[in-house]
């Protein structure tokens, strides 16, 4: 019972707390290119996906464009440590991968 409470306050919180990013598509993927040769959307909807339920559960999540890709190469895998100490969720090294350029692609619209 407690891990329920548990996930549907985390879902709660990350819902009101999160800045609403529309999902990538694939013109996305296709600008992405510029910076890294062979993303795909697969890649960024994954990315999306762990920023959805990450980011927010500590403090209000950045839009993409407020940060340049030097800065999200250094923030990324410090608050990839601090996520999973807060929500338990363990952030592969792929998932880290795809967050990171799903920020730096949908940063350059």
């Amino acid at each position: 019972m407690k891990k329920y409470f548990f996930l549907s306050t985390l879902l709660f919180a990350v819902a009101c707390g999160t800045t609403k990013i529309a999902a990538p598509i694939q013109a996305d993927a296709d600008r992405g290119t510029a910076k890294f040769a062979d993303v795909t959307l697969a890649q960024l909807t994954e990315g999306k996906a762990v920023y959805d339920l990450n980011c927010g559960a500590c403090h209000k999540a950045p839009k993409p464009k407020s940060r340049s890709e030097e800065a999200w190469k250094h923030i990324v895998p410090e608050m990839c440590v601090k996520a999973k100490r807060k929500t338990g969720n363990t952030i592969t090294a792929e998932q880290e991968n795809n967050l990171l350029r799903f920020l730096v692609v949908m940063g350059m619209k």
